[in-house]
């Protein structure tokens, strides 16, 4: 009998703020009453998240929001989990660091499997070109973990044709920072024996590998 009026509590609270922060954790509080109390206030909840993804394009805010859509996503319609999905996405497309690109993939990832697969590749595509495009180890680091995040939501069909890109950037580049975290997002992807030729990742990465630090080598066998 309690469970109805705090979750009605909850909700009215989440209409009340737009901190994103805030809307994360009252849906983990919603979820907790979810089990017993009309699955319409779970919908309007996760409405609310959803609202709040569109109107605005902060990575950091963007991913705190789509954590609690996640956690919503079990109880909600689907098309509510994959609107923020795309919201995610337009703003990956739209991001110049690599901090935020990240932190967009992380919160993708947490909706991928609720959500068709082609929109987690769509977002590993944009981290494969960010990769290719900067340089420094700890941008190329943030990427390849966004892009390994994304890796296991994609299916085999759609990740074949990311892992040849991942090869045409490793082909297109000498710096051994970049080749390193390029070949990790391949070996993420588990497609390095569909790409036309896996003798190439081991060519491109053993010149690199003789002066790299011994930190950052990668082990081939």
């Amino acid at each position: 009998r309690l469970s109805a009026p705090a979750a009605e509590r909850i909700v009215e609270a989440m209409r009340a703020t737009g901190d994103p922060f805030q809307l994360r954790y009252l849906a983990g509080g919603l979820v907790i009453l979810a089990g017993k109390i009309d699955p319409k206030l779970s919908a309007q909840a996760a409405e609310r998240i959803v609202e709040a993804m569109h109107a605005t394009s902060d990575p950091a805010q963007l991913q705190c929001l789509a954590q609690g859509l996640a956690v919503l996503a079990e109880k909600v319609d689907a098309e509510l989990t994959v609107q923020g999905a795309e919201k995610l996405v337009t703003a990956m497309r739209a991001a110049s660091r690599a901090d935020e690109l990240h932190a967009l993939a992380e919160g993708l990832a947490g909706l991928a499997e609720k959500v068709d697969a082609e929109l987690s590749a769509q977002g590993a595509e944009e981290i494969v070109e960010a990769i290719r495009a900067r340089a420094g180890p700890d941008n190329l680091s943030m990427l390849a973990q966004g892009l390994a995040g994304l890796a296991g939501n994609i299916d085999a069909k759609l990740s074949v044709p990311l892992a040849e890109k991942v090869v045409k950037a490793m082909q297109a580049t000498s710096d051994p920072y970049r080749l390193r975290y390029l070949a990790e997002g391949l070996f993420c992807l588990k497609q390095v024996d569909s790409v036309e030729n896996p003798q190439v990742v081991v060519d491109l990465l053993k010149q690199p590998l003789a002066v790299m630090p011994v930190q950052f080598r990668l082990r081939l066998d």
